[in-house]
């Protein structure tokens, strides 16, 4: 089975169910990682110039208007923790693979701001058979957060993840898969 490339246009139901069921690999185009590096360009521009932005330099929800200044990384770290909320029983594995994929595809279209380095590492989790544990409740108003949250964390190596049938320490399945 040929590997499906990202290039930022839709991806088909086929082929969200070949990634998440049969463990079709996944490749980006040349293009996506372009426009990954532009796009995140702009968002490191107007941040440095001290333009509010959600979520990067200004808190969330009702902490809207609360400028964020420091460590933009531990603030990151701090919303993934803050965001890990999620409950229930996991979701199975071929869910998760989907959500992998479906939050790839998206990013791949550009206009996120999302580092080419954080996007390759979702697409070589994905592709090692990494995948995060992700409880299947999240809250109502943050449902895809919360849940968003669990790759989030996975990816810098917290969490749990699943890998070769056995549930880990997110950075032990990371460090395993390399």
């Amino acid at each position: 089975m040929s590997a499906l490339i990202l290039t930022g246009a839709d991806i088909r139901v086929e082929d969200v169910a070949a990634v998440a069921r049969d463990g079709r690999k996944v490749e980006v185009a040349s293009i996506v990682i372009d426009r990954l590096e532009r796009a995140r360009k702009v968002l490191d521009r107007v941040a440095a110039s001290g333009q509010p932005i959600y979520g990067l330099n200004t808190g969330l929800g009702a902490n809207l208007g609360a400028s964020i200044s420091g460590d933009a990384s531990a603030f990151q770290r701090q919303l993934l923790e803050g965001r890990s909320g999620a409950v229930g029983d996991a979701l199975p594995q071929d869910i998760v693979r989907a959500t992998m994929l479906a939050r790839a595809a998206m990013f791949s279209a550009g206009g996120s701001g999302i580092s080419s380095e954080v996007f390759v590492a979702l697409i070589d989790a994905l592709n090692a058979g990494v995948h995060p544990v992700m409880p299947s409740l999240g809250s109502i108003g943050d449902s895809d957060l919360v849940l968003m949250a669990t790759l989030g964390r996975m990816l810098t190596g917290d969490g749990e993840a699943d890998f070769q049938g056995r549930r880990m320490p997110a950075a032990k399945a990371l460090a395993m898969a390399r």
